[in-house]
């Protein structure tokens, strides 16, 4: 028989919010009809020990207008055993009791006060990873040369093979009833395997073609951060800190808009703010799908997720920048190198990566903080916030032919962009509150020993202080730029460019509209150098067409000149990446806009 293991629970109860990773998980269900969790989570929201939680989680309560409860959860299907969900009113002493049983990962039941529910499910069976090799035999031999084939050993060498603290993340299932005991009892649940990210496997190995029983395919750093966490190696917890843990919510709400724009920002954006659109488009880069059939594909979506919700559920994860599987020539599973020089400007446009110009040999952080398609010839909005590599290479700036471009030794540095922004810190004796540090901040004054490196003797207080000033100084060129812009704006544009930047403003109730000179020189989605007036319903400058009249449209020698200002501006750097070529961009647009100045 069967050992029926309790997953987490939650509870009904008024007004308390959830708390997964803790066991427990309170639900904000009042005596109206409410909701708490979502019944379309299909991804992990909290970091578990060992990676994927073999024991059912709940997911969602939610009450109905009948009086009804609807719990749901995620788990693993056993063919045989079904899961029982029992719910314990007031939590009293032997008060449980099953309200339903079912094989399927959702029930309904009647409303009951107070109510604490937890799901019991059989103890997992897993299969082991060699039994996964004998239809993954490509997956299992690459997964044989990474480190976590080996995690076991590791602690062998540090004599901690036998701590019970270490072998949930080194081993498959330690705890569990069929889980990990020892290599000699159980030698193919050794090391970080298939099961340890993919859950466990037993029936599905018995039954491949039975959809019920299919391994999970997780995205979500959750899953790493199950074990790759606390004061010793804080991987995750750095990381969800970053912006790279969310998608960006203005583009998430965007994915999951009408089907008619949803289809467009994923293929615009997609690629490089939603870790599922560009998980899928890494599977199949010349794919001839559309971007929802490709997504469904690959990730098996269940009735009720759309691509677009796929796309704004998970940010750049750990398997955007690492192979899961795979052991590569760039060191920690990367995908990509860390080291390229070659232009690179990767398009929004185009419904693939191989048409959107996608090059796997420029370094990772590269992928995307590229121009992504920036233009001199843009008239809509300015170049995207992303030319960090370009800008560190020196090159996509508008610059005289043949002439030599001034370089600072910064795109020199090994490993250049996580060379700086990847510093490891480790410590003698890390606590919560002195961690050691990964780098996953992407910080680069969490350390400034990369600097010392050319800035010998020099302590932090200098370097510092040297930022500051560079910084400083960049902002005053910046201004410098951007004010003679506006002064040829306002002395030297035609007429119709001087009339064709608006402002719209509430005053005593009217709708007014204003022209704005000052934005003759602008995209017709000003940039942020021109930030609109406090209480402005609409900010706009010039039209495509008027920007691109032959006869009183902007000069090339301007569009030249914002488009290198703003290359410098949205760089963020401030003239840290490469202050030389930075400045020289500056300089060329200035000259542009004073020849424009003196005509």
């Amino acid at each position: 028989m069967n050992t029926l293991v309790p997953g987490f629970w939650q509870q009904v109860r008024p007004m308390i919010r959830c708390g997964l990773a803790l066991g427990l998980a309170l639900a904000a269900v009042g005596a109206q009809a409410a909701a708490h969790g979502d019944p379309f989570e299909i991804h992990l929201k909290e970091p578990h020990e060992g990676g994927m939680p073999p024991r059912p989680i709940i997911t969602s309560i939610r009450t109905t207008t009948n009086n009804e409860v609807v719990v749901t959860w995620r788990g693993f299907v056993d063919p045989v055993t079904p899961f029982m969900l029992q719910a314990n009113p007031g939590l009293r002493s032997n008060g449980w009791q099953t309200v339903a049983t079912t094989y399927g990962l959702s029930a309904t039941v009647p409303l009951m006060d107070n109510a604490t529910f937890r799901v019991l499910a059989p103890s997992p069976t897993f299969a082991g990873s060699t039994e996964c090799s004998a239809c993954h035999r490509g997956t299992h031999s690459r997964w044989l040369e990474t480190r976590h084939a080996h995690a076991l050993d590791t602690l062998k060498r540090i004599n901690m093979h036998n701590n019970s603290r270490c072998l949930p993340c080194h081993t498959i299932g330690y705890g569990l009833p069929t889980g990990y005991k020892s290599e000699t009892l159980t030698p193919d649940l050794a090391n970080v395997g298939c099961e340890s990210c993919h859950g466990p496997s037993a029936a599905h190995a018995a039954n491949p073609f039975d959809p019920t029983t299919r391994p999970v395919k997780e995205l979500a750093s959750q899953l790493c951060g199950g074990c790759h966490t606390d004061a010793h190696h804080p991987t995750f917890n750095e990381w969800e800190t970053h912006l790279h843990a969310e998608v960006n919510e203005e583009i998430a709400a965007g994915f999951e808009g009408p089907a008619a724009t949803s289809l467009g920002r994923m293929n615009s954006c997609g690629a490089c703010h939603s870790g599922s659109v560009r998980y899928a488009m890494l599977k199949e880069p010349a794919t001839t799908n559309s971007l929802p059939t490709l997504m469904t594909n690959v990730f098996h979506l269940p009735p009720g997720v759309s691509a677009g919700r796929e796309a704004a559920d998970i940010g750049i994860t750990c398997v955007v920048c690492h192979s899961s599987h795979t052991k590569t020539e760039y060191g920690y599973q990367l995908r990509y190198p860390l080291f390229s020089t070659n232009a690179y400007n990767m398009v929004t446009s185009g419904t693939n990566l191989v048409q959107k110009g996608y090059d796997a040999t420029v370094q990772v952080c590269g992928q995307c903080h590229n121009g992504r398609g920036a233009d001199v010839t843009g008239t809509a909005r300015p170049p995207h916030h992303s030319p960090q590599y370009n800008i560190l290479v020196g090159n996509l700036g508008v610059v005289p032919t043949n002439a030599p471009v001034p370089m600072s030794p910064h795109w020199q540095i090994e490993n250049q962009c996580a060379g700086c922004h990847m510093q490891k810190v480790t410590v003698t004796n890390p606590t919560a509150n002195n961690p050691n540090h990964t780098g996953h901040t992407f910080n680069p004054t969490q350390s400034f020993e990369k600097c010392r490196e050319c800035h010998t003797g020099q302590d932090d207080e200098w370097m510092e202080l040297l930022i500051e000033f560079t910084k400083e100084t960049m902002h005053n060129k910046i201004a410098e730029v951007k004010n003679n812009l506006v002064l040829w704006a306002t002395t030297k544009a035609s007429p119709q460019l001087r009339n064709a930047g608006k402002v719209v403003m509430m005053v005593n109730g009217v709708r007014v509209t204003n022209s704005v000179p000052e934005l003759a020189w602008e995209f017709n989605v000003p940039g942020q150098l021109s930030p609109p007036p406090p209480g402005a319903l609409s900010w706009t400058g010039p039209t495509t067409a008027q920007q691109n009249n032959p006869t009183n449209g902007l000069p090339q020698a301007i569009k030249e000149a914002r488009f290198n200002l703003y290359l410098v501006e949205h760089d963020g750097s401030y003239g840290v990446h490469n202050n030389a070529y930075a400045r020289y961009l500056l300089k060329v647009a200035n000259d542009k806009v004073k020849a424009e100045l003196a005509k």
